[in-house]
């Protein structure tokens, strides 16, 4: 877990727009995926927000917002979806409860199968006591992480980074057509005639 730092060495920047949109999505911004289950949410929200628990996020830069409360009984959430599997995410968040009294406001990773990797507990069962507003995240020893899940509070989001890998980088090359196959294939038959032409010529001339 990262906790303070408030920059992801070699991480690729999310510059979230500043378009004030409300709703649940999805909206893809250079790969990455928003969604949230709440229409209240908001995406590049660059309003002044102030949480339950008196935290301030000052308004001007954009940021994610989740709206809690409860959606046909489901808690309040919002997702973020690499265009890559990611080895680090890092951001700056802002929280206070409001969906469950005995739920825990938190940041978790997941890999490409749905299984979670990493969880970061904003508050402590419900209360809105325990970490602060500030930037936190993860950097895992290996590239598994396909998408990071925000739930259970109202949440803002903004300064976001993440690692990012190209995941065919170790692919030599492309598999051929069939046409092109077919093409190679007559290509080295040619190639193969003209070697023993010439083979029989030199033959004759010796």
């Amino acid at each position: 877990m990262i906790v303070g730092a408030n920059a992801l060495p070699g991480g690729n920047a999310i510059n979230l727009p500043a378009v004030n949109q409300a709703g649940s999505g999805p909206i893809t911004l250079d790969g990455m995926t928003w969604s949230s289950n709440m229409e209240t949410s908001r995406f590049g929200s660059t309003g002044g927000y102030t949480f339950g628990n008196g935290t301030v996020a000052p308004g001007g830069q954009p940021m994610l917002l989740l709206d809690a409360g409860s959606n046909n009984g489901a808690y309040a959430s919002m997702k973020l979806v690499f265009p890559t599997l990611t080895s680090g995410f890092l951001g700056e968040f802002f929280w206070s409860d409001g969906t469950s009294a005995s739920a825990s406001v938190n940041i978790a990773a997941f890999d490409s199968n749905g299984n979670m990797v990493e969880q970061i507990f904003l508050n402590n069962n419900g209360l809105s006591i325990g970490n602060p507003a500030g930037y936190y995240g993860f950097s895992r020893t290996q590239a598994d992480v396909a998408y990071v899940w925000l739930s259970n509070g109202y949440i803002g989001a903004r300064n976001l980074s993440w690692m990012g890998r190209e995941i065919n980088s170790n692919i030599v090359g492309a598999i051929p057509e069939p046409s092109t196959w077919t093409l190679l294939i007559a290509g080295f038959a040619a190639i193969g005639a003209g070697v023993r032409r010439r083979k029989r010529m030199s033959l004759h001339l010796v």
